[in-house]
C-alpha cells in the first residue's frame, strides 16, 4: 500500500474569537503559541484511495465535511465516502462551529484553503509502506463526573489524583514504515479532552495535542503525526483549564515520552486492503421531540484495524465498550468527527446529570451504535 502525508499550518487572526468555554463574547485571540495545523494522510491502493484530515478546531458541521468532501472527490477522485475529517477538539482555536456569536467565515475558508493544497502535496509523496500498530498507556488524565447518591456533579480538575471514575489510558499508535525502516507518518488515538488551556487563555493553541506531535516530529524525524481524539467526553486531563503553556507542553511530551519508550514494539505488517463504509444515521432527541441526523464512518485495514467515527462528544464508556466489543487488534475510536451533535452520552449517564447529560440531545446511542457496527464486533446482528 502506499501513504502520503501533508501538514499544514492555519492562520488565526488576531481579534477573531476563540471557542471552547463561555467567554466567547469577550475571548479575542491575541497570536498563537505554537502551530494550529491541518495534518492527514492519503490512502492508496491499486485503484483504490481514502484520504483521513484531522484539524485542530473545536468541531466542524456535516455540511462543512461534505463541501470539502464533494471537492476532493471532483479534483482528486477519492470516493466521497473514503474521506474523514476529525477534530482534536482543542478549546484555543477559531469559530469553526455556530453559536451566539456565529462562525468565523474567514476561518472556514482558511481550512478549506488549507486543505485543498495539503491533498494534493499527499498525492506527491505517495511511497510504499509497511504498517505497524503499538499501544501503551499514559496516567494523565481522569474522569471529571463524580457520582454522589445517584447525581452526576463535574469536578474539573483533579490535581490529587482522588478521582475514580473510569479513564481510557491506551494509547494506539498506527505507524507507517517506508522501505528502508524509517517512519515516514504516524496516526495517535487517545481519550483526553484537549483543555490544559482554559477560558483565561487568549492564544491560538492546539494544547497539550501540538506539543505532542512537535516532540515526536522533532524525536522521530517524521512528516507528520495525525492525532485523532478519543471518546474523551467526560475526560480531562488532571491539570487543566489553565492558561499555562508550560503545563500544555509537559502533557504533551509525557504522552510522547510514552510512545518514544516502546518505539521498537510496532507489530509491523504489510497491509494489502483497505474498505469505508459510511453509514446515514438517526439518533433519537432524548426528549422525544424528533430525531437527528446525522453519520459514522468506518475504516477497516486488513481485518486489523478498525476506525469508527462518532459524530461529537463521546463519554468514554462508550469508547470502552466498542473496543472491548471489538474483533480488531486495534480499534480507534474517533469522536469529534465529520460532525457535531453535542455530547453522546450513555443512558446511565443521563439518568445522572452533569454537563454531560445536560449537554447531550439523544439518547438511546449504545444500541444504536452496536447495531450499525454489529458485524464487526461480537454481538449478533
Amino acid at each position: 500500500m502506499k501513504l502520503g502525508t501533508f501538514k499544514e499550518k492555519l492562520e488565526i487572526k488576531q481579534r477573531s474569537r476563540l471557542i471552547g468555554y463561555p467567554n466567547t463574547e469577550i475571548r479575542f485571540c491575541r497570536g498563537s503559541k505554537g502551530d494550529i495545523e491541518v495534518n492527514g494522510i492519503i490512502l492508496k491502493e491499486d485503484k483504490k484511495t481514502g484520504c483521513l484530515i484531522s484539524i485542530d478546531i473545536l468541531g466542524i458541521n456535516l455540511s462543512f465535511t461534505n463541501k470539502i468532501r464533494e471537492w476532493i472527490e471532483k479534483n482528486f477522485k477519492i470516493p466521497f465516502d473514503n474521506i474523514v475529517i476529525s477534530c482534536t477538539h482543542t478549546h484555543s482555536s477559531g469559530a469553526s462551529l455556530e453559536g451566539r456569536w456565529g462562525k468565523d467565515e474567514i476561518f472556514l475558508n482558511e481550512i478549506e484553503n488549507k486543505i485543498k493544497i495539503g491533498v494534493e502535496k499527499g498525492f506527491n509523496n505517495l511511497q510504499n509502506v509497511e504498517f505497524g500498530i503499538l499501544k501503551t498507556e499514559v496516567d494523565i488524565s481522569h474522569n471529571r463526573r463524580v457520582v454522589i447518591n445517584g447525581k452526576g456533579i463535574n469536578e474539573w480538575q483533579d490535581i490529587d489524583g482522588k478521582h475514580i471514575g473510569i479513564i481510557d489510558k491506551e494509547i494506539i499508535c498506527i505507524g507507517f514504515f517506508r522501505k528502508d525502516e524509517t517512519l515516514k507518518s504516524i496516526l495517535i488515538n487517545y481519550s483526553c479532552h484537549p483543555v490544559v488551556l482554559g477560558p483565561s487563555n487568549y492564544y491560538a493553541s492546539a494544547d497539550f495535542v501540538g506539543y505532542l506531535r512537535n516532540f515526536l516530529e522533532k524525536n522521530l524525524n517524521i512528516e507528520n503525526v495525525v492525532y485523532i481524539t478519543g471518546a474523551s467526553g467526560n475526560i480531562n486531563p488532571k491539570i487543566c483549564i489553565t492558561d499555562d503553556f508550560e503545563i500544555a507542553k509537559n502533557t504533551g511530551e509525557k504522552i510522547g515520552n510514552e510512545i518514544l519508550k516502546n518505539i521498537n514494539n510496532f507489530e509491523r505488517f504489510s497491509a494489502n486492503e483497505f474498505d469505508f463504509e459510511r453509514k446515514k444515521v438517526e439518533f433519537i432527541k432524548k426528549d422525544n421531540s424528533g430525531i437527528i441526523e446525522t453519520e459514522i464512518q468506518i475504516l477497516k485495514i486488513n481485518n486489523k484495524i478498525f476506525l469508527i467515527t462518532l459524530p461529537g462528544e463521546p463519554v468514554v464508556e462508550i469508547g470502552l465498550e466498542i473496543k472491548n466489543l471489538s474483533k480488531f487488534r486495534a480499534t480507534i475510536i474517533a469522536g469529534y468527527t465529520n460532525d457535531y451533535i453535542g455530547y453522546i452520552a450513555t443512558n446511565k449517564i443521563l439518568s445522572e446529570g452533569g454537563h454531560e447529560a445536560n449537554s447531550c440531545p439523544v439518547k438511546d446511542v449504545e444500541e444504536k451504535i452496536k447495531k450499525e457496527i454489529s458485524e464487526y464486533i461480537n454481538v449478533k446482528s
